[in-house]
């Protein structure tokens, strides 16, 4: 037998022993003493934010035409925007499109008549003082906006509610761990694993609304939003 051969044979030998001594000792190993809970907590707080989409739709036969319309419109209503305090960077064009619509014979299913095209452009504000959504979806209808879409509230800073919810969580994990282990006749030990998962706050609904003219601030209710913390908790048993 070659000298190479040997080595390969032995080598394979060692490892065979090697995997026999690990199985023999994870045989003889006492299971692990263990009780896994899980623990929710929740914090609730008031959104300090909001989100919003704004947009003006126009229609036409004549394609540029729509466009510029729209075009003049949206600027006259960024700048109502700016003048309610919302700055640059919190405003950014979330969807335009340009859309033909052809109208056709319900008798035939053909083509009737000229195209009609319709303009939509949307724009995404950030409201980071929610005292001013009213004012800001006001100027914006004012201005000429005409579509109101995704109102949407949240904290912009949710790590206290986080600390919170996570406390109750943990606490509700330890107290069912000790009500299973007082059940059972043994002593709870120290956590030996934790994980986390955490729903963050951001409430709102797709809302839409269509209005053609000027509009006075509008009533908006931002109500309460909640942090929600799960947390899966291993604890020995001593």
């Amino acid at each position: 037998m070659s000298q190479p051969r040997r080595l390969i044979l032995l080598a394979a030998s060692l490892l065979a022993i090697g995997a026999e001594r690990t199985n023999a000792q994870a045989a003889h190993e006492p299971p692990r003493r263990e009780i896994s809970v899980q623990g929710r907590g929740v914090a609730s707080g008031s959104p300090d934010e909001a989100r919003v989409q704004v947009g003006v739709q126009t229609r036409g036969a004549d394609a540029a035409r729509a466009v510029r319309e729209n075009s003049e419109r949206v600027a006259a209503m960024r700048a109502r925007l700016a003048s309610a305090g919302v700055e640059a960077r919190d405003v950014y064009t979330a969807q335009l499109s340009v859309t033909p619509q052809q109208p056709y014979d319900p008798q035939t299913g053909r083509p009737s008549g000229a195209p009609t095209y319709v303009v939509d452009h949307l724009l995404a504000v950030r409201v980071r003082a929610i005292g001013k959504l009213g004012d800001v979806l006001g100027e914006s209808v004012a201005a000429g906006a005409n579509q109101i879409q995704s109102v949407s509230f949240a904290v912009s800073d949710p790590t206290k509610l986080e600390s919170e919810a996570r406390a109750k969580a943990m606490a509700e994990a330890r107290s069912r761990a000790e009500q299973l282990a007082q059940g059972g006749g043994v002593k709870l030990g120290a956590p030996l694993t934790i994980t986390e998962s955490a729903i963050f706050p951001v409430a709102g609904g797709d809302v839409r609304m269509r209005m053609e003219a000027a509009a006075a601030p509008i009533p908006v209710a931002a109500g309460e939003l909640d942090v929600e913390i799960h947390v899966h908790v291993t604890y020995a048993i001593q």
